[in-house]
């Protein structure tokens, strides 16, 4: 992956790239349902002196305690709160900031900020900065074509070599009904001897996925928070991304999906139900996620058991559009959990009893889009259409060579 295509290089001058990344965050939101007028004198503030982190920090602050269609309003001391840490944080550095995983701040001196650790990770690994993205499709503002939506989408996945023939499948069936659509295959393992194979294939695009750069739990596949991280790389550069794991296969072409995607920010997945006690025909993840996830995202387990509105979202098969709500509410929290082994892996969470990657994602549609979904508006009779799920290797020999 060309790293400057997906991210800002990190500027020498760091007032100007504080200027630049600010000002942009405060153009991005200024008119959008999140943002509203409170971001111009966010924006000054944070000009004035406060450094770039700070700065687009503050933004962020104001837009998960803004009241809009897909945040729950905050309590005015809650707020406070989080702005008195904001503040100590522009004081004190980003070294001694204490930061919140689930909002801000994380009341927990032992520990520096998940979102500073992952922003220090990606310029010491990648010399780029952690701050919003550019080239945003803000679909929030203003929606786009279809068509110009599918002429973006990148279909996307990874696999090792004992889901070769299953991933083969997919890419078969993506071919078939998506002749024109590219596929970028991540490498989790593959033998050498087979790499070649999968060049060989039509529209496709291997590439190594670089475990090195991240913490070394990321290595160990069955925590699967390198699909979190290849969704946010590939989110960030593609701009429209569906994310397939190797038994998924294409009834249609994704492109009947996009406007349902655009109807919901930028995200659309199967929902299997809204309740927490589901046990048929698909048991809920609330029973394969460990308690301590619950914790570190900032979800009262007991209510969450409780709630209308705990959706039970298929990491399997992802839809996602680059907007501004997708990098705040989805990308961000997804990413910040991926990176911290406490929270992608907590302490004494075992496999077939914690869902990882899954089980994030539940929580974090259930905490960061509020009464988004329901039945009657998350197209699931539409998916199902486009999508079915095949785990054999009956069908490898589908795919195409060019």
């Amino acid at each position: 992956m060309h790293e400057n295509s997906r991210n800002h290089t990190v500027q020498s001058d760091q007032t100007s790239g504080c200027d630049h990344g600010t000002l942009l965050a405060a153009r991005t939101y200024q008119t959008s349902s999140f943002g509203r007028m409170r971001l111009i004198k966010v924006a000054t503030v944070a000009l004035a002196g406060a450094s770039c982190y700070v700065g687009i920090l503050l933004i962020y602050t104001v837009l998960t305690h803004t009241n809009g269609s897909s945040l729950q309003p905050r309590s005015q001391q809650d707020t406070n709160h989080v702005i008195r840490h904001v503040e100590g944080f522009a004081q004190a550095g980003s070294e001694n900031a204490p930061m919140n995983g689930s909002d801000i701040i994380r009341n927990d001196r032992n520990r520096k900020s998940t979102y500073d650790d992952a922003r220090a990770h990606a310029q010491k690994e990648e010399n780029v900065t952690f701050s919003i993205k550019p080239a945003l499709i803000d679909i929030d503002q203003a929606k786009l074509t279809t068509d110009a939506l599918y002429r973006q989408l990148v279909v996307v996945t990874a696999f090792s070599q004992n889901h070769y023939k299953e991933a083969l499948g997919m890419i078969g069936s993506a071919q078939q009904t998506m002749p024109n659509t590219r596929i970028v295959v991540y490498d989790l393992g593959i033998q050498e001897s087979y790499k070649d194979k999968v060049r060989a294939l039509c529209n496709v695009e291997l590439r190594p996925f670089q475990f090195n750069k991240y913490p070394a739990f990321v290595k160990k596949v069955l925590t699967f928070s390198w699909k979190i991280i290849i969704i946010k790389e590939a989110v960030n550069e593609f701009g429209v991304v569906f994310w397939a794991d190797a038994s998924v296969r294409f009834r249609q072409p994704l492109k009947a999906l996009l406007p349902f995607a655009q109807d919901h920010h930028g995200y659309l997945s199967r929902i299997h139900s809204y309740k927490a006690d589901t046990k048929s025909p698909i048991k809920h993840n609330f029973y394969y996620t460990h308690e301590l996830m619950y914790k570190w995202l900032g979800v009262d387990k007991e209510k969450y058991a409780k709630s209308s509105y705990a959706p039970h979202v298929a990491a399997n098969r992802q839809l996602v559009i680059n907007s501004s709500t997708v990098q705040q509410n989805f990308l961000r929290p997804l990413y910040a959990c991926a990176m911290d082994k406490n929270c992608i892996v907590p302490p004494g969470s075992k496999h077939g009893r914690h869902r990882y990657d899954a089980s994030a994602l539940m929580l974090v549609i259930h905490k960061y889009f509020p009464g988004e979904f329901s039945r009657e508006n998350d197209h699931l009779k539409d998916l199902d259409e486009v999508i079915y799920m095949h785990r054999k290797s009956n069908d490898w020999e589908t795919a195409r060579n060019c």
